[in-house]
């Protein structure tokens, strides 16, 4: 606010000139010179005008300055701002993937809990079902191997009496 104050100040001390850049106000046409009384009143020299005109351009410099600071410390604040909002947005982001992969882990940890139970079921399952498969051919083994012994030590049947319906046939 003060660098517009100054600014304002400097305005009021800048000399008003014509269109064509030529004295305006009753100012003299050429500076130092002095109008002589008969031609009006009398004014302050252009020299001490001069001055004013300088030290307001200083002062104009110098707020000019101040506000160029003061633009570049309100840039820098908005950066710094900036710059903690993104992190600030990252640090969630990165909150929320690393939440989504917990639950993630978490779902595939029961998936692969649920796989392995079904496994083990199944390879209980296929047990049992193989013990049942060996009692049953336990218990027929002693009737197979007598029915195949019996008919490897049977004689022959003879081709008159009662053979094959194949060699009947002929």
């Amino acid at each position: 606010m003060q660098y517009f104050t100054a600014l304002l100040n400097y305005c009021m001390l800048i000399p008003v000139r014509s269109a064509d850049g030529g004295p305006a106000r009753g100012e003299a046409l050429m500076a130092g010179v002095v109008l002589l009384p008969e031609e009006g009143p009398e004014r302050p020299q252009p020299v001490r005008r001069r001055a004013v005109t300088a030290l307001g351009r200083l002062q104009l410099e110098v707020a000019a300055e101040v506000a160029q600071v003061a633009a570049a410390e309100k840039v820098k604040q908005y950066q710094d701002a900036l710059r903690q909002a993104r992190g600030q947005v990252y640090a969630e982001q990165e909150a929320a993937r690393k939440k989504l992969l917990d639950e993630r882990a978490v779902q595939l940890k029961e998936a692969r809990a649920k796989a392995a139970g079904e496994v083990s079921a199944a390879k209980d399952r296929v047990a049992r079902e193989l013990a049942a498969a060996s009692r049953d051919v336990e218990a027929t083994v002693a009737e197979l191997s007598a029915e195949i012994a019996r008919r490897i030590l049977q004689p022959p049947p003879r081709p008159g009496r009662g053979g094959t319906p194949a060699r009947e046939a002929r």
